[in-house]
């Protein structure tokens, strides 16, 4: 019975120690050599590998994951306010047909961008509306296109601008929130 349990299990029986085997109890199959587990490789012989540099100047891989809130929602309200300034600048020196609105989008999507590979940030932001904000009310040039509503043309761009970047940053919480809202597991 030990000799057709041992065929059947192609090992040495299991009352017999590896030692003291006796001849004359031979499997009817040659036994299969044991398999040794892989050794771990001994620390002394592998040299740690340490975790890549970032490179400077790399955008991270999700744009979006590296922003936290306030830089996100200061990023809308700075988009929001340039983009109402510039679309009056643009449409009072160009029209409000293709040209000045292609003229606007490339200079909106040119702040976006920037914002985005982080080459313009915090008080760059702020410069930059100061400075845009003080060259649509220095020349009336452009903001002519807001004498044709017999409003005070300085209050109507700046009650447009603040209102396009308030705007802006409810759009952007709306979206931040439906994206927090989908990216949930069930």
């Amino acid at each position: 019975a030990e000799q057709a349990l041992t065929a059947l299990l192609g090992s040495r029986p299991l009352s017999a120690p590896a030692s003291a085997t006796s001849t004359s109890l031979q499997p009817a199959v040659p036994p299969s050599p044991p398999v040794a587990p892989n050794p771990a490789p001994s620390p002394a012989l592998t040299t740690p590998r340490a975790a890549p540099a970032p490179v400077a100047g790399a955008a991270p891989s999700h744009p979006a994951a590296g922003f936290s809130l306030f830089r996100f929602l200061g990023g809308a309200l700075f988009t929001g306010f340039e983009g109402a300034l510039l679309a009056i600048a643009c449409f009072s020196l160009l029209g409000t047909l293709l040209l000045g609105s292609g003229a606007w989008l490339l200079l909106l999507g040119l702040l976006v961008v920037l914002q985005l590979r982080r080459v313009i940030e915090r008080l760059d932001l702020v410069i930059i509306a100061g400075l845009t904000l003080a060259v649509v009310l220095w020349f009336p040039s452009l903001r002519s296109i807001l004498q044709t509503t017999g409003a005070a043309p300085v209050q109507t761009v700046l009650v447009l601008a603040v209102m396009a970047g308030l705007v802006a940053v409810a759009i952007a919480t709306l979206f931040q929130l439906l994206y927090r809202l989908f990216s949930r597991n069930p």
